[in-house]
């Protein structure tokens, strides 16, 4: 698991030491990609193998679904840690992340995530967690990685995959999907607790 932040700058070749602390986890390959709120992702290799085989499973015939998948495969790059713990963050990343010189570097559990200064002061000042928690307050997350929502006085369970409905929630929506079928939850109708259909066995 990934904690701490820690802040660097980049070189002139766009090269970023990575810290000592993540280093040991990562390894000498990680991948990187774009991720939420303007900033990017890294992955372990085995971590983002395991998020790249839920990735594949999305309906293919969903356009929800390809827009997710295109959003994180598209410059999706293995990188390399060299002898001085530098890594070469790849121009199309950095442009997407705004990053210029000054980065912070944020463990995320599974995950890092990379910011320019910029976008990380912005991101977080405008954060309210109280809000974040009241917004969260109709869902019951359990330790098995499932999701409870309320209905009234019932709950329907949706077998869910935390970064992929971190994604969904973000833009307002949460998909399950159980074999050939699956179920959206409109913003509207995760916010109001109404069931648009709902697949067998979640």
């Amino acid at each position: 698991m990934f904690y701490g932040s820690y802040k660097n700058t980049l070189d002139t070749k766009g090269r970023l030491i990575v810290p000592k602390a993540f280093r040991e986890q990562l390894g000498e390959q990680f991948m990187v990609t774009r991720g939420l709120d303007g900033c990017l992702f890294v992955f372990p290799v085995e971590e983002w193998n395991i998020f790249e085989e839920k990735l594949s499973k999305l309906p293919l015939t969903n356009k929800e679904a390809r827009k997710v998948v295109r959003f994180f495969a598209t410059g999706a790059t293995l990188c390399e840690i060299d002898k001085q713990g530098r890594a070469l963050i790849p121009e199309m990343l950095r442009e997407f992340a705004g990053m210029t010189k000054e980065v912070v570097i944020d463990g995320s559990m599974k995950r890092i995530e990379l910011w320019s200064r910029e976008k990380y002061i912005e991101a977080t000042a405008a954060d309210d967690i109280d809000a974040s928690m009241e917004a969260l307050d109709g869902l019951d997350i359990d330790l098995e990685g499932r999701i409870c929502m309320r209905d009234g006085m019932q709950k329907e369970r949706l077998v869910w995959n935390s970064d992929i409905l971190l994604f969904c929630f973000r833009r307002r929506s949460m998909r399950c999907v159980s074999g050939p079928e699956e179920s959206m939850w409109t913003g509207h109708s995760a916010e109001a607790g109404i069931r648009n259909r709902l697949p067998r066995g979640c």
